[in-house]
Order: C-alpha cells, then sequence, then structure tokens
C-alpha cells in the first residue's frame, strides 16, 4: 500500500517552490488537496502564505528529477494569475477535484472558492464549512493575529499590502460565512 501512494503522489522542493503531483485517481487527488489544505493553514498560522498552480498534464515526477508541460503551465499560472496568496487552479484541474467525492470528507469541490473578482477557483483553506476539514478555532486566531500584524505594518510596500488586504478580505468573508466564537473580522482598510 506504501508503494501505491508513493507511486501516485510525489512531492520535490527546490529554492522557494515545492511541487506535489497525483495520479489522476480519486484518492491522489485527495490526497493532493489534503496536503494542499494542511499546507496552507499551517504556513498562515506562521504568518508564511502559499501561493501556487494546480494544472492537469503530463509531468514526469520521480525522486530527484521534475519537468514536463504540467510543471509549465502550474509555474504559469502561478505566476501570471495568483497574484494574491492564494493557490489556483486551471480548469481541467478543477473539473478533475470536483468530481471527487469521497465518503468520509464530501465533495472536493466543497474546498475550493471561486473568486467574485476575477472568476479564478482557488483552494479555500479557511473554509469553515467543509465540516472534517476545517481549522480549528485555535489555529485560526493565531492565523487572524499574523494577518493582523501584517495588515497593521505601515511600511510595506504597496504590492505586498495589497496581497494582505485581499487574505484579510478573504478571512472576513469565511467568518461571515460562518462565524467563530471569540474571532472578529480585520480592519482591511483599503
Amino acid at each position: 500500500m506504501v508503494n501505491e501512494y508513493a507511486a501516485a503522489e510525489r512531492g520535490s522542493s527546490f529554492s522557494d517552490c515545492l511541487v506535489l503531483s497525483a495520479a489522476l485517481n480519486d484518492r491522489a487527488i485527495t490526497g493532493l488537496v489534503t496536503s494542499l489544505l494542511f499546507l496552507s493553514g499551517n504556513l498562515a498560522e506562521l504568518g508564511v502564505y502559499a501561493r501556487g498552480g494546480v494544472y492537469l498534464g503530463q509531468l514526469c515526477h520521480e525522486q530527484d528529477l521534475c519537468f514536463g508541460p504540467a510543471l509549465i503551465e502550474a509555474y504559469n499560472l502561478e505566476k501570471k494569475f495568483a497574484k494574491h496568496p492564494r493557490i489556483i487552479f486551471s480548469t481541467e484541474a478543477y473539473g478533475e477535484v470536483a468530481q471527487v467525492n469521497m465518503t468520509s470528507l464530501g465533495p472536493l469541490a466543497s474546498y475550493l472558492r471561486e473568486d467574485v473578482v476575477d472568476g479564478w477557483r482557488f483552494l479555500d483553506f479557511l473554509n469553515q464549512t467543509a465540516p472534517h476539514l476545517a481549522l480549528p478555532t485555535d489555529q485560526m486566531r493565531v492565523i487572524r493575529r499574523e494577518l493582523n500584524r501584517h495588515l497593521s505594518c505601515s511600511n510595506l510596500k504597496p504590492q505586498v499590502r495589497e496581497k494582505h488586504v485581499w487574505l484579510g478580505r478573504y478571512f472576513n468573508l469565511v467568518l461571515e460565512e460562518g462565524s467563530i466564537v471569540g474571532i472578529d473580522p480585520l480592519s482591511v482598510g483599503a
């Protein structure tokens, strides 16, 4: 079983880039999405925010080797369209994720959200309405504290501030959809 999982999901890193890949089956796709959810939530708790792209395509991903059109397209997706601290999904990748409905987690589409401004679907890592993978309240408090610390910083470059404002608005939207006792919305400003 370990060999089966290892063949279905792979991860490697270089510089500030992390590459995760998954075979095209429900279990591997679920593993990829849950890995991204946990990674994003745990990084946010540290005041570090993930940005990336998920693309469906051909990829050679071995222990010390990673190349292929899917890697280039995922990179282009992140570079051109992710803009904010979010992990966006290509239309095709979203289509595959949306088809997965695991008994233990429900439909994986509930862990993705459409950005109302630009229409991109992104990983909804703060989602509190999907019960199985919702971040604990204590973790949401820490994430709020870190976001507030960044938003309160007066010497941020405008393009960095814009990223934190977007993330603060996303955080507040999540709170509007399902309030969490003891956690207030952030003062985002402009």
